[in-house]
């Protein structure tokens, strides 16, 4: 296995000095990489070799963690201080859906064998 250091620097408008890591999925399949920053409220899908980006798509408040779908169809994001949960679609790199008056989501997996996934809520211990 060969690791290589990739700066993601995010384009955002409201630019801010990042002050936690990002989530980061490799999508292998794909040679995709999707990259959640939670202070820009924004996911950016770069191309896992050449380092370009793909899309950079605003998100709800607070995106923490991102993950693919068992198909590799969706991508979803837990997005803490907005409540949500974001779905998109790794075709397209648009928003599809969303899953709103969550209570801190702030980790999320889906399932391997179910089309859903499985939420943990931040500041408590509740999945």
């Amino acid at each position: 296995m060969t690791l290589r250091a990739l700066a993601v620097l995010f384009l955002a408008a409201a630019a801010a000095h990042a002050s936690s890591s990002s989530t980061i999925v490799l999508d292998e399949a794909a040679g995709r990489l999707w990259v959640v920053h939670p202070r820009l409220d924004v996911l950016a899908v770069l191309d896992a070799r050449t380092g370009e980006r793909l899309a950079e798509l605003r998100m709800d408040a607070g995106p923490r963690a991102v993950a693919l779908d068992r198909t590799g169809r969706r991508a979803l994001v837990a997005c803490e201080r907005g409540g949500s949960v974001v779905s998109i679609d790794t075709a397209s790199l648009e928003v599809v859906g969303r899953a709103t008056g969550l209570a801190r989501p702030c980790g999320i997996v889906a399932s391997p064998d179910a089309p859903e996934g499985y939420g943990a809520r931040g500041g408590g211990a509740a999945v």
